[in-house]
């Protein structure tokens, strides 16, 4: 199966879409350098809703195929936003052993997300043989630079995510609600990409929390004499969950529940971002736009989803922290009020926050790539 020397770059996000920083990337590539596409694959499932329009930019190959295996043995680099070796390893654990002396590709963790949480245990280098890792904030690439990683000055490539590249100003009258997932509150993750429910969902502080406060009949009202919308969005960890809010769609309120969409376009349309402890604030952040967060079980969060790390929401996070339900509706109202004002203290803490903030990253990176290997 493996005829050629190591060259060609595979690209992924999640098997059943694309829309991350995998996406952009290899977007930037097909547009712009037309001879290093040639050698392109953007890998997904055959279930993806994403197959069509990502042939329109480039090169798809369907995960698990056979030629997705002869890609992967003789691939030169691996570009994920994601560390799921299944996501990108078309062949099992029981027979990789047999292949392993012929797999020479480099691993060029794009990440989801900006890292603010310890990740020690996943993301050193030597735990998935990754061999480079793209950081999108100053503090992040400090912290990549630990020696409980194991990663050379040399194996970061810091500059800035490929997706922040189409982040722009826009401020229309939407308000996005995004908040993270939970792992204690999601069950096993199947070949989709996505995860199985548990019977406890329901019954969450979360569940309860977000349900409770859009369907608030204050906040309702209040969207519709000012003129706002609020778009819900749940991770793509809690994509099974979608149904339990869907009964909540309304002439303002709407419920996202398609698997496949763009980030970017939400944020680039909205004025208002309200999130728990999720990096997607990292994104909506870098449109110098406000963010709330309202963090409500915070023991439960760190105690069983991440071990707190190297971010202090209370002295680095762009917006108010905000813990009681009554206050979220409160403060939420008092933005639309207030036509989405936004302290100083909060646009220094985004400067301080981001790298780079002129969308030509993917060009930086590229660069970096071609110049480091």
């Amino acid at each position: 199966m493996k005829k050629e020397k190591n060259c060609y770059w595979l690209f992924n996000d999640r098997p059943i879409n694309a829309n991350d920083n995998a996406e952009y990337f290899f977007e930037y590539i097909n547009k712009n350098h037309k001879k290093i596409a040639k050698k392109c694959y953007f890998i997904l499932s055959k279930d993806s809703p994403d197959i069509d329009r990502m042939r329109k930019i480039g090169k798809v190959v369907i995960q698990n195929s056979f030629k997705h295996k002869y890609l992967y043995l003789n691939a030169k680099y691996i570009f994920t936003s994601h560390l799921a070796t299944s996501f990108f390893k078309p062949i099992s654990f029981k027979h990789l052993k047999y292949y392993n002396d012929l797999i020479e590709s480099k691993i060029v963790w794009l990440q989801h997300g900006i890292t603010m949480n310890d990740i020690e245990s996943a993301a050193n280098k030597f735990n998935k043989q990754v061999s480079k890792i793209v950081t999108g904030a100053t503090f992040e690439s400090q912290i990549f630079s630990q020696k409980k990683f194991f990663y050379q000055d040399n194996d970061l490539y810091k500059t800035g995510f490929p997706r922040y590249d189409k982040l722009r100003k826009g401020n229309e009258k939407t308000i996005l609600i995004m908040p993270t997932w939970r792992s204690y509150l999601s069950g096993r993750i199947l070949p989709s990409g996505l995860h199985a429910e548990i019977d406890s969902f329901k019954d969450s502080a979360y569940f309860n929390n977000f349900f409770n406060l859009l369907s608030n009949e204050e906040l309702y009202e209040k969207l519709k004499e000012y003129g706002y919308k609020i778009k819900f969005i749940l991770h793509p960890g809690f994509k099974q969950y979608v149904k339990y809010f869907k009964p909540l769609d309304n002439d303002v309120i709407e419920i996202i529940d398609e698997v496949s969409f763009s980030y970017n376009k939400l944020f680039n349309e909205s004025c208002l971002l309200v999130t728990d402890y999720s990096s997607v604030f990292f994104d909506f952040s870098y449109t110098k736009k406000p963010c709330l967060f309202f963090q409500f079980d915070t023991d439960e969060f760190y105690g069983n989803h991440y071990k707190k790390g190297y971010f202090d929401f209370e002295t680095m996070a762009p917006g108010k922290i905000i813990t009681d339900l009554n206050l979220l509706t409160w403060e939420i109202i008092k933005m639309m009020e207030t036509n989405m004002y936004m302290d100083n203290i909060y646009i220094n803490r985004i400067s301080n926050i981001h790298q780079y903030m002129d969308n030509q990253n993917s060009e930086r990176l590229l660069a970096e790539v071609l110049k480091n290997g």
